[in-house]
């Protein structure tokens, strides 16, 4: 088993991640928590660590078959 990279479209890492999900595929996005200033609070957020990209799990057989359908899902630039 192999991972392919997804380049999401800007800011929809998660959507995309949701979308694949429903699909049944194994989505991996890792994230950081940072914490910015936010109107004078402090407020602790959650982002990807790489900015527009998601990783999936290619398992074969499945995943040759919904390549095609994985350009079309919301939020996916590029496979």
């Amino acid at each position: 088993m192999s991972w392919v990279v997804i380049y999401t479209k800007s800011l929809q890492e998660i959507r995309a991640k949701e979308n694949l999900e429903r699909l049944g595929v194994n989505v991996y996005l890792p994230l950081r928590f940072v914490e910015k200033v936010i109107s004078g609070s402090i407020v602790v957020s959650s982002e990807p660590l790489f900015p527009r990209y998601i990783f999936v799990r290619n398992d074969g057989i499945f995943f040759h078959k919904i390549m095609h359908t994985l350009r079309n899902i919301r939020g996916v630039s590029y496979v």
